[in-house]
C-alpha cells in the first residue's frame, strides 16, 4: 500500500525516507528520523523530521523543534517551535480555499 493509498483522515506517520509518492486527504506526522519528498495535500500535518517538496496543509501546520520543511508550502495556520526552520515559497491561504500548490513556482529563500 503506497501513502496515496490511505483513506481520508487516515495519519501517516513516516519514520523512514519516502520519495516520489503523492499523499492526498490523509493527516501527516513525520518523525522525528523521518523524511518525505513529493507533493501532499492533507488537512493537517506535524513535522519532526524533514518534509521537501509541494506542500498545501488546510488547516495546521505544526513545525517541531526539530522539523525542516521545504518547498512550495500554502497553509491555513502554522505553528513553528524554537529551532524548527521553513524555507522556499511559503504563503498563507484562508481555510476556505481549496487550492493546489503549483509544481514549478520559483521559490524564495524565509528562512535558513
Amino acid at each position: 500500500m503506497s501513502p496515496s493509498d490511505f483513506p481520508a483522515g487516515y495519519r501517516f506517520f513516516p519514520a523512514f525516507s519516502l520519495s516520489g509518492r503523492e499523499v492526498r486527504e490523509s493527516d501527516v506526522e513525520i518523525a522525528e528520523s523521518g523524511l518525505f519528498k513529493g507533493p501532499a495535500s492533507i488537512e493537517e500535518a506535524e513535522i519532526h523530521g524533514r518534509f521537501e517538496g509541494n506542500l498545501v496543509v488546510r488547516k495546521r501546520l505544526l513545525i517541531k523543534a526539530s522539523g525542516r520543511v521545504s518547498g512550495t508550502i500554502r497553509y491555513g495556520q502554522i505553528e513553528i517551535e524554537c529551532g524548527g526552520q521553513i524555507s522556499g515559497d511559503v504563503q498563507a491561504q484562508p481555510s476556505s480555499e481549496h487550492a493546489e500548490v503549483m509544481p514549478d513556482v520559483a521559490s524564495v529563500r524565509v528562512a535558513s
